[in-house]
Order: C-alpha cells, then sequence, then structure tokens
C-alpha cells in the first residue's frame, strides 16, 4: 500500500462559511499544500452565526487505481469566539453520495485532527472526492469553528500512477 495526499482545489455547494482572509475564494484559504505536524498558515475559513453551517471543497484529482480502503480527512482548526468544545462534523462525497457525518473532536486550541472512511473506493471515487465540514449548531455551545488548512490522505494499492492539479507525496 501506498499513500498519496490530495488538497481542496475549488469551491462546491452548500458554501455557508465564511472567509477570515484572502477573499477570491474559499478553497485557496485553507490550501496550503502543508501536512501535520506543520502548522499552516494563519489564512482560514470559518463560521460566524447562529445556524448550523456547512463548507463544502472539490479535491484535486490524483491516479490512484482501484484499490483504495481508507481515506482520511485531516483539518487543522480550533472552536473560537467563545473558546468553548464545539461540534466540527467531516463527510466525503464519493459513489454518488455522501457518507455520514464524523466528529473530528474539535478543541478550543488549534490543532491537526482527523476523521477516517474505510470501504472499497475507486479511481472514479477520488475523482469524484468532495469534503463537507458542518459545524453544527447548538445554543448552549456551539463556538465558532475556524478551519485553517484541509487536506485528505488516500492510502491506495501500487498501481495508482502519477497526480494531476494536486501536491502529492508517496510513502
Amino acid at each position: 500500500m501506498a499513500t498519496v495526499y490530495t488538497d481542496p482545489n475549488g469551491d462546491s455547494t452548500p458554501m455557508e462559511w465564511f472567509i477570515h482572509t484572502n477573499p477570491d475564494n474559499y478553497y485557496s484559504n485553507i490550501d496550503d499544500g502543508v501536512r501535520q505536524p506543520t502548522v499552516p498558515s494563519t489564512d482560514r475559513v470559518g463560521t460566524s452565526s447562529t445556524v448550523t453551517e456547512d463548507a463544502t471543497f472539490d479535491m484535486a484529482t490524483i491516479s490512484v487505481g482501484t484499490n483504495v480502503p481508507n481515506i482520511t480527512v485531516w483539518i487543522y482548526a480550533a472552536a473560537v469566539a467563545p473558546p468553548d468544545a464545539g461540534v466540527c462534523w467531516g463527510s466525503i462525497y464519493t459513489s454518488g453520495q455522501w457518507s455520514s457525518f464524523q466528529d473530528f473532536g474539535i478543541s478550543e486550541n488549534y490543532m491537526w485532527l482527523s476523521i477516517s472512511f474505510q470501504g472499497s473506493y475507486t479511481q472514479s471515487d477520488i475523482d469524484a472526492l468532495r469534503i463537507r465540514l458542518r459545524r453544527d449548531y447548538t445554543p448552549s455551545a456551539s463556538p465558532n469553528i475556524s478551519v485553517s488548512a484541509l487536506y485528505a490522505e488516500i492510502t491506495h494499492g501500487t498501481e495508482g500512477g502519477v497526480g494531476t492539479n494536486s501536491f502529492f507525496f508517496v510513502s
């Protein structure tokens, strides 16, 4: 098995979060090509209202073949304003449908967090891969969420080839 990485390369819908820094587009604020444990730039996207909000990102295409048993989504994030543990969920789009949301376990300190999805993914799943982040609003304890980096770590068989329009590394 080998591991490759892919970064956001476009905004998708719904996009309900706001941009903290670079106003051109959302994905460029969290597409640093940075991998954990490195701390990314301070560009970020986040939430700011009193409703449940989603942010959806297209991911760059990479060649992985047909044997993909695991996709791990990484974010560098924190629950802010007020600083308290919040809920930040993640989901992936493959096989024409969204997966169930998983909790990143976000806290008030910026850190790398991940969620993993196991399955029998194919090249067409990776070609269509999108990632959705959700801040789940609850009036009693829902601080805003701030995300500075996002990428997907894809474990695959060795029949994959070269990436296109993405940062990728084979380990």
